[in-house]
């Protein structure tokens, strides 16, 4: 899929990088919109609490050996959003308690145009076979069907619902064993 060089990662139209000082711009527009947070929450995110959330990326690199990524187009280098695993011990039901989390979000201009889904099998192959962290979770609004369609084609499967701001939202897990990954320590 994709050539993996220890933090990066770049695929046929991508390229992913951990976060840096020059990506939060980027990062609060798009955490400032709207319609991008809908089915997150009721209110945008303000600067401050974006540029707290790429202090937690760079101390998930720091300390887990993992985090996010910045996605941007391998040709231009324009912004198109942020993909990631984050320990986030919140409390998830089931199956899913404690393993790492993904977690996608995609600027408006970058939505309809399988970029979520290029990023995120890279992501997954990463942690795979670089991080060998094989099982991992996911939270998302049960409306967010665009979300749901990228994790269940990537392998994961419904195991519960919770209510995450109160709002309905579906729980999903990937389990290495139940894709038929060899899940001996590499």
């Amino acid at each position: 899929m994709g050539l993996e060089t220890s933090r990066h990662i770049i695929t046929k139209r991508l390229i992913l990088v951990p976060h840096g000082l020059d990506d939060v711009d980027d990062c609060a527009r798009m955490w400032a919109d709207p319609a991008v947070v809908r089915m997150i929450r009721d209110t945008p995110f303000s600067y401050q609490e974006t540029w707290s959330r790429i202090l937690r990326y760079a101390g998930h690199w720091s300390l887990l050996g993992y985090g996010y990524w910045v996605i941007r187009n391998r040709e231009n280098g324009r912004f198109h959003g942020e993909l990631g695993f984050a320990r986030t011990y919140r409390t998830l039901p089931g199956e899913a308690a404690g393993l790492p989390e993904v977690g996608c979000t995609l600027e408006r201009t970058s939505w309809g145009r399988s970029i979520g889904q290029e990023a995120t099998l890279a992501v997954l192959r990463w942690m795979d076979d670089v991080a060998c962290i094989r099982d991992t979770a996911a939270i998302t609004d049960e409306r967010n069907h665009a979300a749901l369609a990228v994790l269940t084609t990537n392998g994961y499967r419904h195991c519960d619902q919770m209510d995450f701001e109160g709002k309905p939202f579906s729980v999903l897990v990937r389990r290495a064993d139940a894709l038929g990954v060899d899940v001996a320590p590499a």
